[in-house]
């Protein structure tokens, strides 16, 4: 296996190590891919955002209705409540929506934190 310096992001120290594997993908230290630009990708070659990242990405705004549709019936961390309804309910609501050249995952960094309160926020 070849070691070779791949660079370094907000996560990874300057000094960061990639191994080149037998079959010539890049991997990180902790065996997961990367691409050349050292961003992780999944095993079609998509990269995978960083969800701080990409939540404090401040490229575009969306209306006052997503707000407020969001934070009507905001998920408390209540015994009855299930999480994953809640994060299904919130990309279904993304999934439908038309935003022009912005990623659905944006969408769902930046009105997720107005989706919930209580226990659940902090």
């Amino acid at each position: 296996m070849k070691r070779g310096f791949l660079g370094h992001s907000k996560k990874e120290p300057p000094d960061s190590r990639t191994i080149l594997d037998e079959n010539g993908m890049l991997k990180d230290e902790e065996g997961r891919t990367r691409n050349s630009a050292g961003q992780l990708i999944n095993a079609q070659g998509a990269v995978i955002y960083d969800v701080i990242a990409v939540a404090e990405m401040n490229d575009f705004d969306l209306s006052r209705e997503w707000y407020d549709w969001v934070g009507q019936d905001p998920f408390q961390g209540l015994p009855h409540q299930d999480p994953r309804n809640h994060i299904e309910e919130l990309d279904d609501l993304v999934s439908r929506s038309e935003q022009n050249e912005v990623s659905e995952h944006h969408m769902l960094c930046k009105i997720f934190p107005y989706s919930i309160s209580g226990d659940a926020f902090s």
